[in-house]
């Protein structure tokens, strides 16, 4: 078949006169109408193949995509990513001349309550960053409890927050500084007064956090 096909390339190349060049065009229309084609059954075959695809197939493979996109989206609401937030309500109670404090409640990968420190303003000595958030998240969801929630704050908590969250039943608690003076674990040891159940993250993002901190008491000196 292949010689074939050669032989009638290489006459339609060395025909000169009109008359025999149309007899070589219509051997090779000829040679490649006389090739098999495809037989019914093969093409109904290729239909149920693409009907396979298009209706099992495809949907799944748009639902991988989705999933992969979800968690690579989850990847980037981190630890810093809230701590970030928190450092936000910190700036406004710096504004506020407040000790520069910042927290935020985060459930499902999603912020729920924020807070930062208010003590001037109410003239309350326990309106903290982190009281203020918790009592926002107990609001929001109509409960005293926070088991499946994270607290995100500027600042090592002190003993009362540590103990406002030890009852919250909160789930994780992730701080940035360290406090040396007023820190929970200034009066405790590890872990502190929480149960062995409860997570505790510190040194996210110390550096940024602990400057806010530092500027604020450089600048009352």
């Amino acid at each position: 078949m292949v010689m074939k096909f050669g032989s009638e390339i290489s006459r339609l190349k060395s025909c000169n006169k009109y008359k025999t060049k149309k007899k070589a065009i219509k051997n090779l229309i000829a040679f490649f109408g006389a090739q098999p084609q495809p037989s019914p059954s093969l093409k109904a075959g290729v239909i149920v193949l693409f009907f396979i695809f298009f209706y099992f197939v495809l949907p799944h493979f748009l639902t991988l995509l989705s999933i992969i996109f979800y968690l690579c989206s989850m990847q980037e609401l981190n630890d810093e990513y809230f701590m970030q937030e928190a450092l936000k309500e910190a700036q406004k109670a710096y504004e506020a001349d407040e000790v520069p404090v910042g927290a935020v409640v985060v459930m499902n990968h999603k912020i729920i309550a924020r807070g930062h420190n208010q003590v001037e303003l109410l003239n309350d000595a326990t309106a903290h960053a982190e009281i203020l958030a918790i009592t926002s998240a107990f609001n929001l969801l109509g409960s005293k409890y926070l088991p499946e929630a994270s607290l995100y704050v500027t600042l090592e908590p002190c003993l009362m927050c540590a103990g406002a969250l030890y009852w919250g039943k909160i789930r994780r608690i992730v701080y940035g500084a360290t406090d040396v003076k007023n820190g929970y674990l200034h009066h405790t040891k590890e872990p502190g007064p929480f149960p062995a159940k409860i997570e505790i993250t510190k040194g996210i993002l110390e550096a940024e956090c602990a400057f806010l901190i530092q500027s604020f008491f450089r600048a009352k000196r």
